[in-house]
């Protein structure tokens, strides 16, 4: 029961992930909520794994996935959509989608100001 209870607290916030993904937006999406959850989960992962406990390690992965799955959400909105120009979701502008060699080199350009900002 512990182990479904877990799951489903790291399962709670995808809601707010289908809405970013459905206004094109991270407006929906806690980073704060997201990181911590990560951590969290990591954490009790590695104990997990210490320990050889899989009632410990195996709800703590599926944690780690979806918290990783729902802070990426929201860096795609806010550092790739808007280097692509598509700031603010369906209103902004139609430009290209930037490619993953760009989106790696952002904190060498210009734009690495919005990956710091997205950090904050």
């Amino acid at each position: 029961m512990c182990c479904l209870v877990t799951i489903s607290v790291y399962a709670a916030p995808l809601s707010s992930v289908a809405r970013a993904l459905q206004l094109q937006s991270s407006k929906p999406i806690s980073l704060f909520f997201a990181l911590v959850g990560t951590l969290n989960a990591v954490l009790w992962s590695g104990y997990g794994l210490l320990t050889n406990d899989a009632w410990v390690y195996a709800p703590s992965v599926i944690g780690t996935i979806l918290s990783v799955s729902q802070a990426a959400v929201f860096f795609w909105f806010e550092v790739v959509m808007k280097r692509g120009g598509k700031e603010g979701g369906r209103e902004g502008g139609a430009g290209k989608r930037p490619t993953l060699s760009e989106y790696l080199m952002l904190g060498t350009e210009e734009g690495g100001k919005e990956g710091a900002a997205a950090l904050l």
